[in-house]
Order: C-alpha cells, then sequence, then structure tokens
C-alpha cells in the first residue's frame, strides 16, 4: 500500500467517524461517551468525551429523543403581495 492510498484511507475513516459522531442522536451519543469513560485508557480524555456527547443533534430539533417539551409552535402567518408591473 503506497502512501497516498494510507492518506485518503486515514482521510475517510476521520470524515465517517466525524459523520456517525454528529449526525447520531443524543441519547446515543451520551451511551457511548459513558462507554467511552469507562475504559482506562481513554478516562484522560473525559472533557472532550462529555463534549462530544453533549450539544443539539444534528436534525436540528436540539434533544428530541429526550421527550416533548411541548408542541412546537406554528409559524406566524404573513401576507404575500402579488403586485403586477405596468404595461410598457
Amino acid at each position: 500500500m503506497d502512501v497516498q492510498a494510507f492518506v485518503v484511507a486515514l482521510a475517510v475513516a476521520a470524515s465517517v467517524a466525524y459523520a456517525a459522531v454528529t449526525l447520531a442522536p443524543r441519547a446515543l451519543r451520551r451511551r457511548v461517551a459513558a462507554w467511552l469513560l469507562r475504559v482506562p485508557l481513554l478516562a484522560g480524555n473525559a472533557t472532550l468525551t462529555r463534549a462530544a456527547a453533549g450539544g443539539g443533534s444534528a436534525c436540528g430539533c436540539d434533544g428530541c429523543d429526550a421527550g416533548a417539551a411541548g408542541a412546537p409552535k406554528a409559524p406566524a402567518s404573513q401576507v404575500i403581495r402579488f403586485s403586477r408591473k405596468p404595461p410598457a
């Protein structure tokens, strides 16, 4: 295996790991972080692990998996006005 293929494989693996962490639901990230904190080798990175477990999810719902805090509000209605161009 040449160096270029190794670097590309490393970049793809890092991209997959980043996407998996970013797109995972918060509950799953918390479970994985709790499991990683029990591993003695990785326990030194507790701050990084806790930071990765927190934060909003990628879908923009910020914790749909934690239970409904209330029904989402409908956006306020807006008036749309159409105006015709005067004939030239």
